[in-house]
């Protein structure tokens, strides 16, 4: 199973030089401790207990050397988060999961009413 890190930097309120170079510093790191990369998304194949502290670790190493520049790395972040990469749904890729209908005959559904079917026609 694969699972996906979310780390989503407040660029609202910060300057962007500051989330900008948090970003790079985040990229690099996350992918030298085995993340690999889907679009924003860091994704790993170790568990989730794994994978949420190798993460966290990545972070807090991150931290530590921006501390240098005065950069407060927590305070720039905004989300940060773990979930199942199956359960992402993007809703800007097209949906090929729809079902292929060429013909359906109607007449053949049965209607209720009280308590007998009755073919009703369309």
């Amino acid at each position: 199973m694969q699972y996906v890190i979310v780390i989503n930097i407040d660029y609202e309120n910060h300057s962007l030089a500051s989330c900008r170079k948090l970003w790079v510093e985040l990229d690099r790191k996350m992918g030298e401790a085995g993340f690999s990369k889907h679009k924003r998304l860091f994704v790993s194949s170790m568990d989730w207990q794994a994978t949420c502290k190798q993460a966290q670790a990545v972070v807090a190493n991150v931290e530590k050397a921006l501390a240098a520049e005065n950069i407060i790395v927590f305070d720039l972040i905004k989300e940060f988060y773990c979930f199942e990469f199956s359960r992402m749904n993007d809703l800007l890729d097209p949906c090929h999961h729809e079902p292929d209908v060429s013909f359906l005959d109607t007449g053949a559904f049965m209607a209720l009413t009280g308590s007998k079917f009755r073919k009703v026609p369309c």
